[in-house]
């Protein structure tokens, strides 16, 4: 697949300016996060993309723990479940 300049350019710019607003709304810490998460996300798709089998089994046991790391609601501590 190629890929031209201007794809990387506006892809260059959405990173930069998802960067900035994360960092605006939540600091470093999810700077860190975000930058992590686009790590692991990028590890996965390569490992997808892959022909060994077993590369693609990595990446389909990394997917769901990825997701539920992270998607899953967070539960309430028991204190705050039984308060009215």
């Amino acid at each position: 697949m190629k890929k031209r300049a201007s794809d990387a350019a506006v892809g260059a710019l959405v990173l930069g300016v998802s960067g900035l607003l994360i960092g605006a709304v939540s600091g470093s810490r999810g700077l860190a996060l975000a930058s992590l998460l686009f790590v692991i996300g990028s590890v996965v798709m390569r490992l997808f993309e892959s022909k060994s089998k077993w590369s693609k089994a990595l990446a389909i046991f990394m997917l769901p723990a990825l997701l539920l790391t992270y998607l899953q609601p967070k539960k309430k501590p028991s204190s705050e479940r039984d308060r009215p």
